[in-house]
């Protein structure tokens, strides 16, 4: 059964095991492109867990891309077109005064609570937070 820190510990581990592999292809991305791939939400409704539930689940909209760019998450990631995400992932760039960066988000439901980490690559160090609730506006 599933506890809020047993669901938080399944996605830290699916973002670390993936990560360099993420790191390599955004380098990538940069080296041929300039800037970095932004992906859009991966779920339209956020993975739900429960103490009793897995709530992985595949992403619906892997094929989505913002207007200024092609490239979807499966242009990028293609192996997780058959893989269950224990997460909703968005990736952000950005191109600061300090330089250029990404942000990779991740939120989970848990029990009918959503939770969030962000983890910043690039200059903007206080874009980055470890998990924490995320309240809906009314």
């Amino acid at each position: 059964m599933p506890t809020l820190n047993q669901v938080r510990n399944a996605v830290d581990n699916f973002v670390t095991n993936r990560w360099a592999t993420v790191v390599a292809r955004q380098e990538n991305f940069r080296t041929n492109r300039g800037r970095y791939w932004q992906g859009l939400r991966t779920h339209t409704n956020c993975p739900a867990w429960s103490n009793a539930v897995d709530g992985s689940a595949a992403g619906d909209l892997l094929g989505t891309h913002p207007t200024d760019q092609f490239e979807d998450w499966l242009a990028v990631f293609p192996e997780w077109l058959a893989e269950l995400l224990p997460a909703c992932l968005q990736v952000t760039a950005y191109d600061g005064p300090a330089g250029q960066g990404w942000v990779l988000a991740v939120e989970v439901m848990h029990n009918g609570n959503k939770y969030r980490r962000v983890v910043n690559v690039g200059p903007e160090t206080f874009r980055a937070h470890g998990w924490t609730a995320v309240t809906e506006p009314v």
